[in-house]
């Protein structure tokens, strides 16, 4: 069966947020000002980055595991979003990131798909 457009939706935000912190992480290790900081947020930030790619190809795959993960990622970065809404470009990215992401998997047609009813 073919997974609903909203889970779809959902895992490729899922694995857009994941490249993203991907990204962070590369970014943070190669800076060179504070190199035990950098080094010890880069490999948090690949762990979570591969935690979230893992959430997405389950959600994909329309694996019912794979959804908590993801919401509990996406209430961490609407978190995240308040504690840096002075940075109103990050924040708005994290907030829309973050209920695109919940509204998408929370879906009826997405809780049908995972919870495998036709």
């Amino acid at each position: 069966m073919i997974s609903p457009l909203s889970l779809r939706l959902a895992a490729a935000l899922v694995a857009l947020e994941a490249l993203l912190l991907l990204v962070v992480a590369v970014r943070g290790v190669i800076d060179p000002s504070n190199v035990g900081v950098a080094v010890g947020l880069g490999v948090v930030y690949l762990v979570s980055a591969v935690g979230l790619a893992l959430a997405a190809v389950g959600l994909w795959e329309r694996r019912s595991w794979g959804r908590a993960p993801v919401v509990l990622a996406q209430l961490v970065i609407l978190g995240m979003a308040w504690d840096v809404r002075d940075d109103a470009v990050i924040a708005s990215i994290g907030v829309v990131l973050g209920l695109a992401v919940l509204v998408c998997v929370l879906h009826p047609a997405s809780t049908r798909a995972l919870s495998g009813d036709s």
